[in-house]
């Protein structure tokens, strides 16, 4: 139950980190578009990485390698956020 209510608090304060991060990118002009645009694909890669989960544990019997396979997945995603903001900060010098 614990899990349950860390999770929602986190999850829900990502989604308002988020919607402000989209306002300061695009503007409230276009927020409603791109914010449609980027739920549509996180639902859609949410679906999806669950699926691909559970063939993971099937696959390999363990979790293990699911974690692994997350855990690079983060750091990933990381250096690409940080590639992004490095470009965005060097864009608005210019």
């Amino acid at each position: 139950m614990s899990v349950s209510a860390t999770v929602g608090v986190l999850g829900g304060g990502a989604d308002a980190v988020f919607s402000a991060i989209m306002i300061d990118l695009f503007g409230v002009a276009k927020y409603s578009s791109v914010f449609g645009y980027t739920n549509v694909i996180t639902y859609i890669m949410g679906m999806l990485g669950v699926v691909a989960l559970g063939n993971i544990i099937d696959l390999f019997g363990s979790e293990t390698i699911a974690f692994i396979i997350g855990g690079c997945s983060l750091l990933l995603s990381s250096g690409f956020i940080l590639l992004i903001n490095s470009r965005i900060r060097t864009m608005a010098t210019t």
